[in-house]
């Protein structure tokens, strides 16, 4: 290496339909890191991602966000308010946890509806009012540390 320059290693992930035991194991052979196949859920490709990132980065795994009440372990996917496990969707589930990587940040329904959406051209910012309100009721108790910022979004606070 020159110059000083670390050397990356890069992740691959095979998305296939070709499910079979022969196609996996070539697929393994030819150098991939990990195998899902046809359908799966973004959840389950998001924790697969998650784990070879940490692995690529010689972390542990035991990444958790907290802000007051509500703790999000993104190696396990789970939420958890005051302890006991909520059952947060999948949307619900990104919505919330790019609102703690922002923690104490007001965030736009645009850069939240870029940032959960990505490039789906079938919704519009209205769902990120919808999203939040549905992910306050999963939240119970907790749900009043995500605040309307009137005119401008949202914010998750520690109160």
């Amino acid at each position: 290496m020159q110059g000083g320059q670390k050397k990356r290693r890069l992740s691959i992930i095979f998305l296939t339909a070709l499910g079979a035991e022969s196609e996996i194991m070539k697929g393994y052979e030819t150098g991939c890191d990990d195998y899902v196949v046809k359908p799966f859920s973004i959840r389950h490709l998001y924790a697969k991602s998650l784990a070879l990132l940490k692995r690529a980065k010689g972390g542990n795994g035991s990444e958790a966000l907290s802000c007051g009440a509500i703790t999000l372990n993104s190696h396990t996917m789970t939420v958890t308010v005051n302890g006991k496990e909520a059952d947060i969707k999948s949307k619900e589930y990104f919505l919330l946890l790019f609102l703690l990587e922002n923690k104490n940040a007001t965030l736009s329904r645009e850069r939240i509806l870029n940032r959960v959406w990505g490039d789906n051209l079938d919704v519009n910012d209205r769902i990120v009012d919808i999203t939040i309100s549905r992910l306050r009721t999963e939240l119970g108790d907790a749900s009043k540390q995500i605040k309307t910022v009137i005119g401008r979004g949202y914010r998750i606070t520690e109160d």
